[in-house]
């Protein structure tokens, strides 16, 4: 005979989640939701329903460099579709620094005689997790808050690219600021 659990779980605040997306990287969160368990030796262990987060972290490795740990966005969600590695991500981790625009930006070096790209500006390094758990999508993204809008189309200029951001992503997270670019080199 077929041994069959089902329950259907009302989660708060209060309940931890953590999911390991492997490689040093892995998900720590507490949120809202409904969740379905389902399992029988028949057919197997299955997970469905919603999951909000509202709080939590996100512990990032690069290259066996440098860790991180992310703060997730009041939002993000993670949706289970039965089997655990089906589970969809759609989910935003901000670690906040400080960095010069002088390297992104020349043109407001201390050189120029122009001291609003020296001071160091909050600098947030976002990472959007989506897609299915067993091989989700990664994307990186750089926010500078605060800036006029000419300064916001200059940064968003020379962050042009997806290779350009996930350059100066990692060199944020390494070095604490931006990498230089070839005109701030000169």
């Amino acid at each position: 005979s077929d041994f069959i659990f089902k329950a259907r779980l009302k989660v708060t605040p209060g309940l931890k989640a953590y999911i390991d997306i492997g490689d040093e990287n892995s998900l720590n969160a507490t949120g809202t939701g409904t969740i379905e368990l389902f399992s029988s030796a028949a057919k197997g262990f299955t997970l469905g329903g919603n999951y909000t987060i509202q709080d939590g972290s996100f512990h990032f490795g690069v290259y066996n460099l440098v860790t991180r740990d992310f703060s997730i966005r009041e939002g993000s969600t993670i949706r289970f579709n039965g089997d655990v590695m089906d589970t969809n991500l759609d989910v935003t981790g901000v670690y906040v620094t400080k960095a010069s625009l002088s390297n992104l930006l020349p043109s407001y070096s201390l050189s120029s005689g122009n001291n609003s790209g020296a001071a160091r500006r909050t600098v947030n390094c976002l990472i959007n997790i989506t897609g299915k758990l067993v091989n989700p999508e990664v994307h990186f993204d750089i926010e500078v808050p605060d800036l006029s809008p000419v300064m916001q189309g200059q940064v968003e200029t020379a962050l042009n690219s997806e290779d350009k951001i996930q350059k100066q992503f990692v060199y944020l997270l390494i070095a604490g600021n931006f990498l230089p670019t070839e005109e701030s080199r000169s």
